[in-house]
């Protein structure tokens, strides 16, 4: 009985809802229009989300981890430092490897040479890649993987044996498909490296599929010297040494060696990550904000229709007081049709904000994902704008008295 009769109210609200939509259409539109956009922002901002988390996840672990401290040179900012940075004979390599014979808590130097983007040529055709020469523990700390192939060994990391890895997405365009590549060669600034493994990437937008490493001894020796000076060092922390409490002592031993000039920067990976995440957050707040702008404005054209249908429907609150109507009865009546007017418009925002990631992929370098909490999580917030909307209303029809009900 109890469910027949919570049916039966239903139905009566669903009726009334239905009532008030049509006499107040040029209202309902504007409104039904934001709950729409509201409820599709939420939806696709969350699938947009959830392809952050799984991007920034794996963005932390290519840039290696907590462990990894970068040393950078900074360029002079006027005259004065220009004269001062003279002193210094900037960054170099052998330099580092030597404060990591001195202090403990070095483990590796990761020597990496980046030359950005190449255009790799082969008898059939060319492709840009993006390049970097690295030393033997790169691969390991960055988290590359391999589609196919294999790693460096340790002969081509102290030899100048001039083999490389390439992104899967580069070899597609270079050789046709990136089976073609194994064992091709490839000419680097006329060259010739010889492929002996395909990297694995999160797409073709990662740019790891359109990657060309080499060894850095393999660099030294076609292009570099030893003593050049570098814009930035990566070494690599013995594990649990704290990287801020190792900063201090850092910068001591390379004041000593650059003439106490002061012309480099320490940053460890931690403030590395907390910059993304910060950077992460002013994005989420953006995305959610555009959502609730959105249902914020459908809920307050909610609210005006609801005022407008109780100022039409007097009598029939005090009919129903007269008969015994209590005031939750009343205030229950209006918000479940605020509700309804709500879900109106939110559940095709929601049927377009469910289709919209499969629209988009491809498109954006990571992957949408959406799960079926977040199809409940947005009901729940259409819903919410609804009976927010509708609250006061309800709480000023509810508070009318019978006689005051029939005199209006």
């Amino acid at each position: 009985m109890r469910a027949r009769g919570l049916a039966a109210v239903l139905w009566m609200n669903f009726r009334l809802c239905a009532q008030d939509v049509l006499a107040n259409r040029s209202r309902f539109r504007l409104s039904a229009i934001s709950i729409f956009l509201g409820a599709f922002t939420l939806l696709v901002d969350l699938a947009i989300l959830r392809g952050m988390e799984t991007e920034m996840s794996q963005s932390l672990g290519k840039m290696g981890g907590a462990s990894i401290v970068t040393i950078k040179q900074i360029a002079a900012f006027n005259a004065v430092q220009q004269v001062d940075f003279l002193k210094s004979k900037g960054l170099n390599y052998p330099e580092v490897e030597g404060l990591a014979r001195d202090l403990d808590f070095i483990k590796a130097v990761l020597p990496e040479k980046v030359m950005g983007w190449q255009t790799l040529a082969q008898k059939g055709g060319s492709a840009g890649f993006f390049v970097r020469a690295v030393g033997a523990a790169h691969l390991e700390n960055f988290e590359y993987t391999l589609l196919a192939g294999g790693a460096f060994t340790l002969a081509d990391m102290q030899s100048v044996n001039r083999v490389c890895l390439l992104g899967f997405a580069g070899a597609d365009k270079l050789f046709g498909s990136w089976q073609n590549a194994l064992g091709g060669i490839v000419f680097l600034n006329s060259r010739p490296f010889k492929v002996i493994g395909i990297l694995n990437g999160d797409g073709p937008f990662d740019l790891r599929s359109w990657e060309m490493v080499f060894p850095h001894s393999a660099y030294l020796h076609e292009f570099g010297s030893l003593l050049e000076p570098e814009p930035e060092i990566r070494i690599l922390l013995v594990p649990g040494r704290d990287p801020d409490s190792v900063k201090a002592i850092l910068r001591e031993s390379l004041l000593a060696l650059h003439r106490q000039v002061e012309d480099f920067t320490i940053v460890t990976n931690l403030e590395a990550i907390e910059e993304v995440r910060r950077s992460d957050l002013a994005i989420k707040v953006l995305l959610w904000c555009v959502a609730g702008l959105s249902l914020a404005t459908g809920g307050v054209c909610i609210m005006n229709i609801m005022f407008a249908g109780i100022s039409d429907r007097m009598r029939e609150i005090g009919t129903r007081k007269a008969l015994g109507a209590r005031p939750l009865d009343i205030h229950l009546q209006f918000n479940l049709e605020a509700v309804g007017m709500s879900l109106i418009g939110g559940g095709p925002g929601m049927l377009a904000g469910a289709v919209m990631p499969f629209l988009l992929k491809g498109l954006l370098p990571f992957q949408f994902s959406l799960e079926p909490s977040d199809f409940l999580l947005a009901a729940a917030f259409v819903s919410a704008t609804g009976f927010a909307s509708g609250f006061i209303p309800a709480f000023k029809a509810a508070r009318l008295s019978p006689m005051e009900a029939l005199a209006g």
